[in-house]
């Protein structure tokens, strides 16, 4: 997925796996919380879906490992 077509509050499936990850934040490279030298997404990664009260993990994936729920 390109950055551009994420939307922050959108929750998106982490690709090849089917768990769900919802977007906090898109940082670019080299901010406070990103120490790469490419962009990464801030997301709650969750096996179940996240809008039902379910908990999940801060993670951070690149952009084009998230994929949109259809």
């Amino acid at each position: 997925m390109r950055i551009k077509d994420i939307v922050i509050g959108e929750t998106y499936y982490k690709k090849d796996t089917r768990f769900y990850a919802k977007v906090l934040k898109v940082l670019p490279p080299n901010t406070d919380e990103n120490n790469n030298y490419y962009t990464v997404c801030k997301v709650e990664y969750s096996t179940q879906p996240l809008n039902k009260g379910a908990w999940g993990f801060i993670k951070y994936f690149k952009p084009p490992d998230l994929e949109k729920i259809e």
